[in-house]
Order: structure tokens, then sequence, then C-alpha cells
């Protein structure tokens, strides 16, 4: 890869530059020396993760069947104890939407929080060994087509789920990301959120949006990089709701539209941690459970991981197998609390870069403004409209899925356009892993094709066909050269089949069959590498 003083300003898109004739852009700012020294980012950029990770947070406890305060333990121990181990400058931690229907799946089956709980910690020692053994490259192997069509879902989902709560239609759980919601999917809710407008949320929501874009296009608050228009978003929309609240009551929020903290403090958190049940450690399930969360989670930290540094504007790169560690640590503490799963979580982390994030201290602050607000600020921060904060989340999936996006991969070809759409979709309308790896199937395909186009070469001469095998021969090959041999041109009456290259065993044969058959046809056929 040829480097540049200047970075692209695809490739701070996390799209790499396609035009070919090398333009230059302004270069991202200079990253300040350490950690701290890039605070005056990273502070209000925490800020912002946090005030989105809260709903989400309690959203997916709600979803998974946990205690809401299990969602925030897990978001707590996602932001303090991953970064002091990990090395991903911009990934943020958390309870993931993706795993909540095998953490319902599982309480029921293990039949209690305590045994889940275990369940949670030898996941996290599981994913520790995993590190360990430097599993973490399989990541490497994803093509980079599924990678954007990932991050585009993501943006497509978060504008088709927070449309309804811009509008004042929170009848879905604020953090889902399933295609199913109740009796409901993801379609059908906009247009009854339509018919159920709350007018001082669009309110809220428009101001906040308003001030974003106002953020993004003004070359004046661009360069007050210290506070993201995302907060400021956030602020204004909490005071426009306490306005409407005292001059026009008849538009009030109810508490439904507001964020919701289990209140308690200190006392209500100590009561939510729920000791691991050590007595099952040698029930089957319950390690099958463990098994199972240690892979998800282990995957969809790695797709998660690979797609934050794509759109990283330093480029920089992640070690995956430390993340494993530092998320198996993570996971380990959680269950040992009674937290749900942990994983990177594109959401918070794409909300991270968006509100100016720099480095991994921005994520550890959020883990700590979780902790001071369910421990002191519950009532405070139960002001905050959701509309609010689908404004922020509207923006950051708009920013992950820009037409221009779907049009470089339009002009890349077949093989990338095609990967890219059906994991969009795959994402959709079903969740993350699955439709990645509905995704990486269709890539596969793609890739398996063009390696068959290159594998043998077909020569002509007056009726004297030569095929060449040109590297080894896989079984996928089998089809393609039995079709060949099947549909000869008429006029063929000599085939020289040069296989001296390493064959798979069916494919040496189809080679065979061929020669058997072709005597019937008159044709003659010579051979070398296949024993006949």
């Amino acid at each position: 890869m040829q480097h540049v003083n200047a970075i692209p300003e695809s490739a701070q898109a996390g799209r790499p530059d396609t035009t070919g004739n090398e333009p230059r852009y302004p270069a991202p700012p200079p990253l300040a020396q350490g950690l701290l020294g890039n605070l005056r980012f990273d502070a209000p950029a925490g800020l912002v993760v946090f005030l989105v990770a809260l709903p989400l947070c309690l959203g997916i406890a709600l979803a998974s069947g946990a205690p809401l305060l299990s969602g925030i333990i897990a978001g707590v121990i996602g932001g303090l104890v991953v970064p002091l181990i990990s090395k991903a400058s911009l990934s943020v931690s958390g309870p993931a939407a993706g795993l909540a229907a095998i953490v319902l799946a599982g309480l029921t089956k293990v039949g209690s929080l305590e045994v889940f709980a275990l369940a949670v910690v030898i996941a996290g020692a599981l994913q520790i060994v995993l590190g360990l053994l430097r599993a973490g490259g399989i990541a490497n192997y994803m093509p980079s087509s599924v990678i954007h069509g990932m991050l585009a879902a993501i943006g497509v989902l978060l504008i088709l789920k927070q449309v309804p709560h811009a509008l004042g239609f929170d009848k879905d759980n604020f953090a889902s990301q399933s295609f199913k919601a109740g009796d409901e999917n993801t379609f059908s809710l906009i247009p009854h959120a339509f018919a159920s407008i709350e007018w001082g949320a669009v309110i809220v929501s428009v101001l906040a949006l308003a001030t974003l874009i106002l953020w993004e296009k003004s070359p004046t608050l661009k360069r007050l990089s210290f506070l993201p228009g995302a907060l400021v978003a956030v602020l204004l929309g909490t005071v426009a709701s306490m306005l409407i609240e005292a001059a026009v009551p008849a538009l009030t929020l109810e508490s439904k539209h507001l964020v919701a903290l289990p209140e308690g403090g200190v006392e209500g958190l100590v009561k939510a941690l729920h000791q691991p049940d050590w007595s099952a450690i040698t029930r089957l399930d319950v390690w099958v459970l463990g098994l199972t969360l240690a892979i998800v989670a282990s995957l969809e930290t790695l797709l998660n991981l690979e797609a934050v540094d794509q759109i990283d504007p330093w480029a920089r790169k992640s070690p995956p197998s430390r993340e494993l560690v530092a998320q198996g640590v993570a996971n380990l503490t959680s269950g040992l609390l009674g937290g749900l799963p942990i994983t990177s979580v594109i959401v918070r982390s794409s909300a991270n870069v968006n509100a100016g994030g720099r480095t991994r201290v921005a994520a550890f602050l959020h883990g700590a403004f979780l902790l001071l607000a369910v421990l002191f600020a519950a009532s405070l921060l139960a002001r905050i409209p959701l509309a609010a904060l689908a404004s922020v989340l509207l923006m950051t999936g708009y920013k992950l899925a820009k037409p221009k996006l779907f049009v470089e991969m339009y002009h890349r070809g077949v093989s990338h356009i095609v990967p890219f759409v059906v994991t969009i979709l795959g994402v959709v309308f079903t969740d993350l892993l699955k439709g990645v790896l509905i995704g990486l199937a269709v890539g596969i395909f793609f890739v398996l094709r063009a390696s068959m186009s290159r594998v043998f070469n077909v020569a002509n001469e007056d009726g004297r066909v030569t095929i060449k095998l040109n590297k080894d021969a896989h079984f996928f090959v089998r089809a393609r050269l039995a079709a060949l041999f099947e549909h000869l041109p008429s006029d063929t009456r000599v085939v020289i089949v040069d296989a001296r290259v390493p064959l798979d065993h069916d494919v040496a044969e189809v080679i065979r069959t061929f020669q058997r058959s072709a005597q019937r046809r008159n044709i003659e056929v010579q051979v070398y590498g296949v024993e006949t």
C-alpha cells in the first residue's frame, strides 16, 4: 500500500479512494502525544457516547429479559475495563443488541440470572484463550465489500429504527436492531409513527437535527472540535422539551418518551448485583451456552473492530487478538457482577467517531459517566427526550450509509456491489451476524467464480482443442470442466489436456470419464499429468 501525507476523504469515511488520479485532501489534525493529550476532544465525545449508550443499555436489557441494571453493569464494565487492555482507539464496548435473542433464550433455558452469569464468566474465559491463541486474525479474511455492507446496513437500520422515536412513537425498543418488533416490523412501524405523531417530540428532534446539520456545515462551528454538535443537539433538545412543558402543556412529553434510568443510587446498584451460581459449573447446558456466547460475541467484536478501523480518520489498525483478550476479561468481570455479555458495538463506536473521539479515553469516560449516572443522576437524566438521542443516531446512520458509498461500490463492479447489497439486506431483515454471514457466502461465491475463470485456458486451432490447467485445480472446478468437455465444438478431432498441476481427485476423475466417453464421439484425447 502506498502511503501519502494526506488521507483521501474517502479513506476518512472508511472507503478507499477509487478515482485512480490520487487527489490530495486536507489531512486530519495530528494526534496529540499520549492518551491524556487528547482529553479536550475525548471528554465531550465520551459524554455524547454515554448519552447514546444509556438508553441502548436499558433497551438491550429489556429485550434480553434481564434486569435493567444488568445492561448498565455491562455498559460500565465495557467502558471501564476494555480500554485498559485493548489497543483499539475508537471502539466502544457494551451490551450488544445482536446478542439479545441468545441472552433471552439462554436465561429461559438455564432458569436463573445467577446461572446465566456463570455462562458469561465461562464465555469470557474462553475469549481470553482465543485471544492468547491469536485467533483474532480471522477478521482479515472478511471481504471489504461485506464490511462496507455491514456499516451501510447499520446506517440504514439506525435511520429506519430511529425515525419512529424522532416522531414520538416509542413502541419499539430504542435499542432494537431486529426486523421483528412485537406484532410489527421495521417497516410497518414507520407509517404507524406518522399516524401517531407526538408534536412535542417532533419539535425536539427537528431542533436537534438542525443543530447537527448546522454544526456539520458551518466552518466556524466545526472548528469547535472540543464541543461536538451531538452534545449541543442533546442539550438543546432537552432544554426545548422543558420549555415546551412550561409554555405548551398540551405538547408535554410523557415519561415514556424520556430516558428511563432505575433509581436507587449505590444501594440500588448493589442490590442489582448477582453472583454466579458456581454449583452449576458441571451442567452441560451452561457450558454450551458459554461456548455459544464466546463464539458469537467474538465474531461480532471482530467484525465491528474491522468496521471501526475503516472509519478511523487516522486509519489506525487495532490488534484483533488483543481485543479478544480485553473482551474476555470484560465478559468475565461482567458475569461475576451479574451483567450482560459484552461486545464491541458499532453504533456506539460510530457515535464516538462522529463526536470527534480520538483515543480509547473516550470509551473509558463513557463507562465512568454511566457509573456516575446510575449512582447520582437518575432523576436529572430522566429529562432527556428519546427524540433528541434519536436525532444523533439518525445523523450517525446517514454518515454510515451515504448515497456516495453506494455509487462507489457500484463502480467497483458486480463482484463488489452484489455482496455489498446482499449484506445490507441480510442485516436489515435478520440481524448483524446472520446478515454478514449471508454476505460473506455471496462474496465467496464471486471469489470462487473468479478463481475458476483463471484455472485453465482453452485454445482451438482447426479442431485441435488444448486445455491447459494453470494452477491447483480444486473440486469446485469440476462442474465447469465437465461442461467444457460436454460442449466441445462439433469439429473437434483432438483434445489435449495438460493437467501437470496439483489436482483434486474429483477433477482427475472428470478427466478420466471424458477420456472413456471421447471414443464414442470419435475424439482423440491426449492427457498429461493424470494417470489413465
